[in-house]
């Protein structure tokens, strides 16, 4: 026989429940003391107990010996090849960083090129009719109007575009 469902007015939750915080910021030691040592405290033991069929005293103590100067140095060259591989990676998006930035410089450096081109033929332009207006200069004539046109188109072709580059 099943027990009967509760009713869901009487759940037996107090509905106080709340999200848990940020969790606690742990660190976890891939190169603990007893990491990779496994051979060499096997060793250890045996040579310990059952030293004749390790070549007696002085072969135990030295095969035991080189085998954990090799451990020592396997967890040595395994640690600076984490810490090379976290500035290789620190490097890796410098580097991504300093491409994009590069690439917006080009883009900005090729349009004000661009626009440099303009402005130098407004000023051409601007120039020509000013002078233009001083040769028509006569009563009823549209020199005037010309050299305020050439005067308007040298000041913007001067001070018109984007200013410095923001670094």
């Amino acid at each position: 026989m099943t027990p009967p469902i509760p009713d869901p007015q009487k759940s037996g939750g107090a509905g106080t429940q709340a999200a848990a915080s940020a969790p606690a910021n742990v660190t976890v030691l891939d190169d603990t003391p007893a990491y990779g040592t496994h051979i060499t405290d096997a060793l250890r033991g045996l040579a310990a107990t059952n030293t004749k069929r390790m070549g007696g005293d002085v072969g135990a103590q030295l095969l035991v010996a080189s085998v954990s100067t090799i451990t020592d140095d396997l967890q040595s060259t395994k640690r600076e090849l984490r810490e090379t591989r976290q500035n290789l990676d620190k490097t890796k998006d410098e580097l991504a960083a300093t491409r994009v930035e590069n690439g917006v410089l080009k883009e900005r450096l090729s349009n004000l090129n661009g626009i440099r081109h303009l402005r130098n033929i407004g000023i051409v332009i601007g120039t020509a009719l000013f002078g233009y207006g001083l040769k028509m200069n006569s009563p009823g004539n549209i020199g005037h109007s010309l050299m305020a046109i050439g005067i308007l188109m040298i000041l913007l072709s001067w001070f018109a575009g984007p200013g410095k580059l923001k670094s």
